[in-house]
């Protein structure tokens, strides 16, 4: 345990002082692993990664995918940046480790193993409700909607799925929201979700882009969209196709093959 807590006050106190936000010039496009990312504002970052907003999204970039211009810019060290994800890595095992504590049925049979089911699991929203997902939405077509109140893309997409949520949501249509907000701003996101009129449950665990669910799920950036079938657990679609005009056609068809199905049955 003394080794541990030496290793993250190492890297603590190692971090250079652009783990604030970046103000200074850099690119504003810049491409990773053969993506593009337009109008980048580069935001903050620590001794392995970068937070970027861009056109369509917020992601966390490797430094070690950068530039070596750019890699020199933040001081990319691989040995500081090793000893960061080993810290990282050390909690995150030992936060798995506290959830396998749990009985079975409070976090449910974990993931599914295929990439076209989303991953069950039990989560208390906002309201203090339980969640057992996908259990609880049998008969229903669900969207997991990974966002946060801070994130710029998240808010231009609210209006769409607002008005999807009021199209069919009587026809069985419901959202989850799951907040990458921080600590520090529960108030200021119930705020916003109130002013949005966003009715849908909501699920915040103050972790960030370390969230208990965006863990789960892999979520590097956002907004994450993932439209599901409740009965099934299917991804019927995610990413750009269920984004803004997109969504209301996922859902349409999700909604009409559902019902064939009933029918026929």
């Amino acid at each position: 345990m003394n080794a541990l807590r030496a290793l993250v006050l190492l890297v603590c106190f190692t971090v250079p002082a652009w783990s604030a936000e970046l103000s200074e010039q850099l690119p504003a496009t810049l491409v990773v692993d053969g993506v593009t990312y337009s109008n980048v504002i580069w935001r903050t970052a620590t001794p392995s990664t970068v937070t970027i907003f861009h056109q369509t999204g917020v992601a966390r970039i490797p430094l070690q995918s950068l530039s070596p211009e750019l890699r020199k810019h933040f001081g990319y060290d691989p040995a500081k940046a090793a000893a960061y994800d080993a810290a990282q890595k050390t909690a995150e095992a030992a936060r798995q480790q506290a959830l396998q504590s749990r009985p079975a049925d409070e976090e449910g049979s974990g993931s599914l193993g295929d990439a076209d089911f989303a991953r069950p699991f039990v989560a208390r929203t906002t309201a203090g409700a339980s969640v057992r997902f996908p259990r609880d939405y049998k008969g229903k077509i669900v969207l997991l909607d990974f966002w946060a109140s801070w994130c710029g893309p998240c808010r231009r997409e609210i209006p769409f799925v607002v008005e999807a949520y009021r199209k069919h949501h009587a026809d069985g249509f419901e959202v989850l929201g799951i907040s990458l907000d921080r600590p520090q701003d529960k108030v200021r996101m119930l705020e916003f979700i109130h002013e949005q009129k966003m009715p849908w449950p909501q699920i915040y665990d103050g972790g960030f882009w370390k969230a208990e669910l965006a863990v789960k799920y892999d979520v590097h950036s956002i907004p994450r969209p993932i439209l599901v079938d409740g009965d099934t657990g299917a991804i019927l679609a995610q990413a750009s196709a269920a984004r803004g005009r997109a969504l209301d056609r996922a859902i349409k068809r999700a909604l009409a093959a559902k019902t064939r199905k009933s029918t026929d049955s």
